[in-house]
Order: C-alpha cells, then sequence, then structure tokens
C-alpha cells in the first residue's frame, strides 16, 4: 500500500481530515471532535490544492471536482455514481431518480433504483468535492445525508439552492 497522507481543514462546518496518496485526494472526513493525530508536516501538493479548492468553495468562488486528482474506493458503480455527481454544476440540484435515470442510460439497462443510487451516493467518500449534497428528492425536498443534514443544509445555503423545507436548521 502506497503512503497516505493527513492534514485538517477548518470548515465552517467542521474540522475535516483531508487523507490523501501522495498525488490524488482519496477522502474528507467531517471530524467533530479533535482527537490527537500524526498530522504530517510534509503534505503533498494535492493536500495544499485541495485546500485552497476549499478555501475557494467556502468563498462563493466557482470551482469544479475536476480541478482536484481524485481517487475514491468504491465498486464500479459507486464509482460511475460519484463520476456523475461531479457533472452537477455549482448551485443546482439533482433528485435521485434524474441520476439514476442518467446512470441506467450510461450502462444501456432500462432503470435502475433510486435506492441503490442513494446507496452509493450515501459511500460518497469525498464529499463536497463529489458534491453529493446537490442530490434531492424529486419534488425538491430534502433527504438524508451522511454527513449530517445540517451540513447539507449549509452547503445548499452557501450554494444559494433552494430546496423545500428551507426553514430547516
Amino acid at each position: 500500500m502506497s503512503e497516505q497522507y493527513t492534514t485538517l481543514y477548518n470548515s465552517p462546518l467542521d474540522v475535516l481530515e483531508l487523507l490523501s496518496s501522495s498525488t490524488h485526494l482519496l477522502s474528507i472526513n467531517f471530524i467533530t471532535t479533535l482527537y490527537p493525530q500524526n498530522i504530517q508536516s510534509d503534505i503533498p501538493s494535492v493536500l495544499i490544492q485541495t485546500k485552497k479548492w476549499l478555501d475557494a468553495y467556502f468563498s462563493q468562488k466557482p470551482v469544479s471536482a475536476k480541478d482536484i486528482p481524485l481517487s475514491p474506493e468504491g465498486t464500479l458503480f459507486q464509482k460511475q455514481v460519484w463520476e456523475a455527481l461531479k457533472e452537477i454544476p455549482y448551485g443546482t440540484t439533482m433528485s435521485y431518480k434524474n441520476l439514476a435515470q442518467i446512470i441506467a442510460k450510461q450502462r444501456g439497462v432500462p432503470k435502475i433504483s433510486a435506492q441503490a443510487i442513494g446507496q452509493a451516493v450515501s459511500k460518497n467518500p469525498i464529499p463536497i468535492i463529489i458534491p453529493c449534497h446537490r442530490i434531492i428528492g424529486s419534488k425538491g425536498q430534502l433527504t438524508g445525508y451522511a454527513y449530517g443534514l445540517n451540513n447539507k443544509i449549509k452547503l445548499l445555503n452557501l450554494e444559494q439552492i433552494t430546496y423545500l423545507n428551507k426553514t430547516i436548521s
């Protein structure tokens, strides 16, 4: 296994733990409680680049998931869903149903369940950059978020995205 690097990023949501190889971002984890960690002082450029990306994102500047070399671990199906998530532009949303239709078309099958899509979305190891928070219910309602519904609300509000039940916070 190749060497992995870790650093912390103080976001408006929580402290984020960034994990990478020497060349690709592997995951972002929400840290609600700080604990002693072995954080490397010499971190690869991909983590510096990720911190700059997050700074721009939280400053409401346009950024794309394609700006960072990513290497999330998952099944082929999960990776296909995560690639499709990266195509959802900043400030917009998509429903699980619409995403299921896109993936079904890509796979050449008549239908994929929105629940299967939801399972893949919930396993996204690189939240924010792979924007799983932009997935909402087919009627515009908020749905669960693996990293906490309050964080999803904050991210949607940051991007000035309207959704049903906007008063939830």
